[in-house]
């Protein structure tokens, strides 16, 4: 999970660790959140030029399923994962709530990774809203949850 992502990404591409550029904030599961690069470094998370203006982090999905055309999730069981994804969003929510206070931000600062890509920052990928809906949630109850936990 979290903690264990760093023996997958945040390796060096230049000296051959790596075949993929790639390194991210911290990675956010069930249990907390692992923080990899400072927050005032810029990460290589997007894929386009929002990499120079925010901080990027995974939420780790659990196991027990495949990816199928896209990032369709092939055998996600809802009610089986339900407790995973409650912990591990609400570690989100506070991840986003300790950056917002230090970074003077807000809720309508966050955006996830296909929302970048619609405002042209990020690559084509469809990060959280692959996922989010499953459990009825949206980037907008996340930033809701958010903005709750900030007043």
């Amino acid at each position: 999970m979290a903690a264990d992502w760093f023996n997958r990404w945040n390796k060096s591409y230049k000296a051959g660790e790596i075949s993929r550029q790639v390194c991210v904030h911290a990675f956010v599961d069930d249990q907390g959140v692992w923080q990899y690069l400072p927050w005032n470094h810029r990460g290589w998370h997007c894929g386009g030029t929002g990499n120079n203006t925010h901080i990027g982090f995974e939420i780790c999905e659990p196991g027990g399923f495949s990816y199928g055309k896209g990032s369709t999730m092939v055998g996600y069981k809802v009610s089986k994962n339900e407790v995973y994804f409650r912990k591990a969003w609400q570690n989100a929510v506070e991840l986003c709530v300790m950056l917002c206070q230090e970074y003077g931000l807000t809720e309508r600062d966050i955006i996830c990774h296909s929302e970048g890509y619609k405002k042209g920052i990020a690559s084509n990928h469809s990060d959280v809203m692959h996922w989010f809906p499953k459990h009825g949630e949206t980037m907008d109850f996340f930033r809701s949850a958010v903005k709750a936990a900030l007043n």
